[in-house]
């Protein structure tokens, strides 16, 4: 930009290279600067550029040059924007199609798909349909809960448009964690910040934690900003003998068992209890509550869409906000006493597609419905 008034203001006249290139360098700055290429900025910086050239015919030839240069890489920035949006599952295509040593033509013949939708797929376009999920799983090592999360990522990034907050999972982990007790003991601080009633024994430790999130991915999802974790969803899918201890009170998250869990295989009805919902006091603004709630709103609806369905997603309310949040998600309470300084809400599955949060998903309100039309 300075290099734009430098050129007007000694001369008097437009040197159209000259402002051309400034106004590049300065759109490119603002690009490189911006968190993901943000579109008012790259806007903004190339129009403080074209209000140095004075009124001249040179100078409207160079506004013409500039503008075009600010479109052009504004469209670049918002590509490469797009693009890293749904690379994900991409990327992992790739990779595992390579290791294999095969082309895409021996993938598209392998699938049953032609070339070209092979070529959509790892250029982040399309997703695999249902029928080709299974061939995935088998020629290529991918596993089911695996492709659930990168699925629901793929379709989030495009529901879910935000420049400051987004859902990370399992990779997300990776990345970032050296160990999985460091990464639960991160979400354990964030919730005894939060949660003023929870003791450091009703939460649990790290390392009992740490197994149960990495052997069930699918089950939580994680809202960051600025590569930390600012707040999280997470449940237990848990077999009928804990569920009753559920509604009695005398479940204790902090002593889970695997015998007390159950895996989200094959088609049918499951029970689930919601362990935590928590968002750092600092970020509960509309944004962040959006990308919490979208996330698992749109996890149950990929969850109904494949026939797996809950018939009791129940919770333990600590404080009135959980509370809440429990009756925005159409729970009723059992009982009028705390147990331990917790509440046992529940909500039937005949009542998921018929009222509070859940219900407003079209998709899954008439999947519930249908399932669960036999009861009341």
């Amino acid at each position: 930009m300075a290099r734009a008034g430098l050129v007007a203001g000694r001369t008097g006249a437009v040197d159209n290279a000259a402002v051309a290139g400034a106004a590049r360098a300065a759109v490119r700055e603002s690009a490189g600067n911006s968190r993901e290429g943000d579109r008012w900025n790259v806007r903004f910086q190339s129009k403080f550029v074209l209000s140095k050239c004075p009124e001249t015919a040179s100078a409207r030839r160079a506004r013409k040059r500039c503008r075009r240069w600010a479109v052009r890489l504004t469209a670049h920035s918002l590509w490469e924007i797009e693009k890293m949006k749904k690379t994900l599952f991409a990327t992992r295509l790739k990779s595992k199609r390579r290791v294999r040593n095969l082309s895409q033509a021996d993938l598209a013949t392998i699938l049953g798909v032609s070339t070209v939708t092979v070529h959509r797929w790892e250029n982040g376009e399309a997703l695999p349909d249902g029928k080709h999920v299974q061939k995935l799983i088998s020629n290529l090592d991918f596993r089911m809960s695996e492709l659930d999360q990168l699925y629901e990522q793929f379709y989030l990034n495009n529901e879910v448009v935000t420049q400051e907050y987004y859902v990370g999972g399992y990779d997300f982990v990776y990345e970032k964690y050296p160990t999985w007790e460091d990464f639960l003991q991160d979400l354990i601080e964030l919730d005894l910040q939060e949660t003023k009633n929870l003791s450091l024994e009703q939460e649990g430790t790290a390392e009992h934690w740490a197994p149960i999130f990495e052997r069930n991915p699918s089950t939580w999802r994680l809202v960051v900003y600025n590569n930390r974790i600012v707040g999280y969803w997470h449940y237990l899918v848990i077999n009928r003998n804990a569920f009753n201890s559920v509604i009695s009170g005398n479940f204790r998250e902090e002593n889970t068992t695997e015998d007390q869990l159950e895996e989200i295989i094959e088609e049918g009805r499951y029970r689930m209890l919601i362990s935590h919902v928590v968002l750092d006091g600092a970020h509960r603004v509309e944004k962040a509550r959006a990308t919490l709630r979208k996330s698992f709103v749109l996890h149950l609806r990929e969850l109904a869409k494949g026939g797996f369905f809950f018939e009791s997603i129940c919770a333990y309310a600590f404080t009135k906000e959980g509370r809440r949040l429990c009756e925005l998600l159409g729970m009723k309470e059992y009982g009028d006493e705390y147990i331990d300084d917790k509440a046992v809400f529940c909500v039937k599955g005949g009542d998921i597609g018929r009222k509070g949060l859940l219900s407003r998903d079209k998709a899954i309100a008439r999947l519930y419905r249908d399932q669960f039309v036999s009861t009341d």
